[in-house]
């Protein structure tokens, strides 16, 4: 930089060239040199150097001398100058690196105490004095994470932050002044302030920071953003039991674990003393049932849990599947392998016909089928009653009549039952046919009796089976 001065003397010129050198970024200082320079105007000539000192000054340090052998001739060309000689000033920075120095110089003789000055200001190059972070990885909550960062200055106090959830003093750690890294090496109460901050989630997303310090006042700051996980955080749960509550199926078998498809009604029971039991922060959520077609949600509870599932729709092995959820949702799983035996309700294929769909004379057959559930090769079902009722169409019905039927294998056929309903009229008929855990019936109808064949006066028709045939017109005389 130069700086041009002024003099009171017409014949001569004055001027400042100022550099700055290489900055010590250690000691937070830039050695500055000042050079002066004495000259002439536009004309050339010989130019006596007058007996005088320099005095030159520069912000923040101790005023310097230029000493020179005064009353030498020399030849300056015009416009030109020459050095009366330099000084250069260690000039200590702010504590932020940054400075902005004045200079000044003053040519003095006997004659003229100020001969000539020259002042100006100057901003040095900023000399990097904070940390500012270099590396930080994403950890999970049973890490040690670690940090680096460039610390040029070596010169403050150091703090290292982990800041999460809007608190960026959730944890500290206080460093020497020549550190360059810090592995934080977290206690289980530490660990434990961020898995807090993130109870409803796996993941949560922390702060790196590295400050220097001056006594407790933070000077700058220098982050990274990253993320810590969860790991190991699903619940612990162990043990549940089921049973059947349909005490009809639970007393033919002799057991209520044994279950019967379409009838069983499947219970399960988690016992507070078996709960589930929740891991890093989380609270527990929740219980799903899963076996079959069913899906079934249970809400925690530190009591007792007993809840009716529902009734199984196939049979064979099903795996019943009690899966313990936390506010994570986190989960962990018992299975049970339960065996569903195959039923079904008394099948009937029944029929009821008047004779030519006609006559009075009417009868019902009955025969089907049913489950004889074999456990343990064992048959544990049997029918128990075969029985019929009818009424004349829409009125009373008459009392249960039992069938007389045999059964071979799992089959059942009843005999004949012949009766003389009036063909002028309509039936309803009901067969029942009850097993030892259900029952089923089927419902039959008896239309008014049909002539096979008939001839209607007044529909001018003729009928076979019900079916018109013919037509015809009615005639009062023949000719």
């Amino acid at each position: 930089m130069r700086i041009n001065g002024t003099t009171n003397h017409s014949s001569w010129t004055f001027k400042l060239e100022v550099s700055e050198g290489k900055e010590n970024i250690e000691k937070n200082t830039s050695p500055v040199t000042v050079t002066a320079y004495i000259g002439r105007g536009s004309s050339g000539s010989y130019m006596t150097r007058p007996e005088a000192t320099c005095e030159v000054s520069v912000t923040g340090c101790k005023n310097k001398t230029i000493s020179y052998l005064p009353n030498t001739t020399v030849n300056v060309a015009a416009n030109d100058y020459v050095s009366i000689g330099s000084v250069t000033f260690d000039v200590p920075h702010d504590a932020n690196g940054s400075k902005t120095v004045t200079i000044s110089a003053t040519l003095n003789n006997d004659v003229n105490p100020t001969y000539a000055s020259a002042s100006g200001s100057m901003k040095l190059v900023d000399i990097p004095r904070y940390c500012v972070m270099s590396t930080a990885s994403n950890f999970n909550d049973e890490q040690n994470p670690k940090i680096t960062f460039a610390n040029p200055s070596k010169y403050f106090t150091l703090k290292a932050k982990i800041e999460a959830g809007g608190n960026s003093s959730l944890i500290t750690r206080t460093l020497d002044k020549t550190a360059t890294s810090c592995t934080f090496s977290l206690t289980e109460a530490e660990r434990d302030k961020l898995r807090a901050l993130c109870t409803t989630s796996n993941s949560l997303a922390v702060r790196f920071t590295i400050c220097c310090m001056s006594g407790s006042t933070e000077l700058s700051a220098s982050y990274l953003d990253r993320t810590m996980t969860i790991v190991n955080g699903n619940p612990t749960f162990t043990t549940f039991t089921y049973k059947d509550t349909n005490s009809k199926v639970t007393n033919l078998l002799g057991s209520d674990q044994l279950l019967v498809k379409g009838l069983s009604n499947l219970q399960i029971t988690i016992l507070a003393t078996n709960k589930m039991t929740t891991k890093k922060k989380a609270t527990a959520k929740n219980y799903v049932v899963t076996v079959d077609n069913i899906n079934k949600s249970i809400n925690y509870s530190t009591s007792d849990i007993v809840q009716l599932i529902g009734t199984l729709k196939t049979s064979g092995t099903k795996r019943l599947t009690v899966r313990a959820y936390d506010s994570r949702n986190n989960s962990v799983a018992v299975n049970k392998d339960i065996f569903v035996y195959e039923y079904e309700k008394p099948i009937i294929n029944a029929t009821v016909n008047r004779l030519n769909n006609f006559e009075n004379q009417t009868t019902l057959s009955v025969k089907g089928s049913f489950s004889k559930l074999v456990v343990d090769n064992v048959e544990k079902n049997a029918i128990t009653s075969l029985q019929y009722r009818y009424r004349e169409h829409n009125g009373t019905w008459n009392t249960w009549t039992d069938l007389e039927g045999t059964i071979t294998d799992n089959k059942f056929e009843c005999k004949d039952v012949i009766l003389s309903l009036d063909n002028t009229k309509a039936f309803e008929f009901e067969v029942k046919v009850v097993d030892n855990l259900s029952e089923n019936t089927s419902k039959l109808n008896v239309d008014i009796g049909q002539a096979i064949f008939m001839i209607s006066s007044n529909q001018k028709k003729c009928f076979v089976n019900g079916n018109e045939v013919l037509g015809f017109e009615l005639v009062d005389e023949w000719n």
